[in-house]
């Protein structure tokens, strides 16, 4: 299930001020226990019942490289033997 943004403040006062059992949450929400134990679980890490998205983490390698980069690939070029076609 996923929360409204109105019900995770609602959640997260349930678990940690009011300290409500999990099960009463679980039963509360019409979710099982350990989708309330996973919730207060990412709470503690991430400070909200889900992580972060993984759009805001940039997986693609840069398209361009830097100056200090090329220097790099030309000095490791010219240490390398030449190839010739026969």
């Amino acid at each position: 299930m996923k929360l409204s943004k109105s019900d995770i403040p609602m959640v997260k006062q349930l678990l940690f001020i009011d300290q409500v059992p999990l099960r009463k949450v679980a039963e509360r929400y019409n979710v099982s226990i350990r989708t309330v134990e996973r919730w207060r679980r990412k709470y503690r890490v991430f400070g909200g019942p889900y992580a972060p998205t993984p759009k805001s983490v940039v997986q693609r390698r840069p398209k361009l490289l830097t100056d200090a980069q090329i220097e790099v690939g030309i000095v490791f070029l010219s240490f390398m033997p030449r190839l010739t076609v026969s």
